[in-house]
């Protein structure tokens, strides 16, 4: 199988799962994204303030020690006016979800293939959020 053409898109990837947050970043790299991660909230404002570029998604886990992913999302969005957010999550549903922020979501565990496509609905959806 071929490598996809590389992405123009830079993803922050915010999980406090270690081996997860890893592992999704090693995926979107295979898919020719930048892919940045952090482990908790303060980590994300770090990454988020040394990073010059443009951050397209941040993909983040609604329940973290801590700061919440919806509160996340919404601090480093008045920083990143046109920050695009996919929440994941194992304990809540879309169904419960009901678009936090305008934000789209997956739910956990979810397969590779899953998680690009929902990557690529957002951001090529014509609204911030998809």
């Amino acid at each position: 199988k071929q490598n996809p053409p590389p992405s123009p898109h830079t993803i922050l990837v915010v999980d406090d799962d270690a081996a997860l947050c890893r592992f999704i970043c090693l995926l979107l790299t295979q898919y020719g994204y930048t892919a940045l991660h952090a482990l908790n909230a303060d980590d994300a404002h770090q990454v988020s303030n040394r990073h010059s570029g443009e951050i397209n998604l941040l993909l983040v886990d609604i329940a973290m020690a801590g700061t919440s992913g919806p509160q996340l999302a919404q601090e480093l969005q008045s920083t990143r006016p046109n920050l695009r957010l996919l929440f994941m999550s194992g304990l809540v549903t879309e169904k419960n979800f009901q678009g936090v922020l305008g934000g789209s979501f997956i739910h956990k565990p979810f397969s590779p293939s899953a998680l690009v496509d929902k990557i690529q609905s957002v951001l090529t959806g014509k609204s911030l959020h998809a």
